[in-house]
């Protein structure tokens, strides 16, 4: 239900989430929140009652959710190919959507986020390696169907090729970090193709 309460909770998860991906943990503080915000203290804790509640709402909306395979494309009964170009197109997306928040380096702000969470979100470690294993279970289950319905070869290993459909993203978007234009998503779609094509049968 789109109420007043909701967008307030959304204007503020946007604005903290631009200030914590951008900066370090301990310089934003509820000030700077309430500065970019435009709202008072109350209304700031009403949503969340402390910095450290409105950090992981963050981290689990904007990295464990936005960045999942499963997030636009949890039908995992899509062909490999199409599963590809809808991860990829879903990254577009997330891309553009932050570019708007006056994100311009994409890879920066997830990563300097991610990273963070390690120190400043209890329990983060567990999480991230839950999150990581269900990654590779969406690749691996669309690899094992690729290859029962023939779409490609059989004969490959099913985990090592899930492994590097996953990390094909994750090799991409960290080198992003060292550039002015952020994660090369035409170049990450196609290292997806080259990969793909090496596996479909003669």
């Amino acid at each position: 239900m789109d109420t007043k309460g909701a967008r307030t909770k959304h204007l503020i998860l946007e604005k903290a989430f631009v200030l914590f991906s951008t900066s370090a943990y301990a310089k934003v503080s509820l000030k700077r929140i309430e500065k970019e915000t435009g709202l008072s203290r109350g209304a700031l804790l009403f949503h969340f009652p402390t910095k450290e509640q409105m950090y992981k709402e963050i981290v689990d909306l904007y990295v464990l959710q936005n960045l999942s395979a499963s997030g636009h494309v949890a039908d995992t009964d899509l062909s490999l190919k199409v599963f590809i170009d809808k991860y990829v197109q879903q990254l577009k997306e997330l891309k553009e959507t932050l570019f708007k928040l006056g994100i311009l380096n994409m890879s920066f702000a997830l990563v300097n986020l991610n990273l963070q969470a390690f120190h400043f979100y209890p329990g983060f470690e567990e999480k991230a390696i839950a999150w990581n294993k269900r990654e590779t279970d969406i690749w691996h289950t669309v690899i094992r169907k690729a290859i029962a319905s023939g779409e490609i070869s059989a004969g490959n290993n099913e985990k090592v090729l899930a492994s590097m459909f996953k990390n094909l993203f994750h090799g991409t978007g960290y080198e992003g970090i060292n550039t002015t234009t952020d994660i090369n998503l035409k170049l990450l779609k196609q290292q997806y193709e080259l990969l793909y094509y090496s596996l479909i049968r003669d």
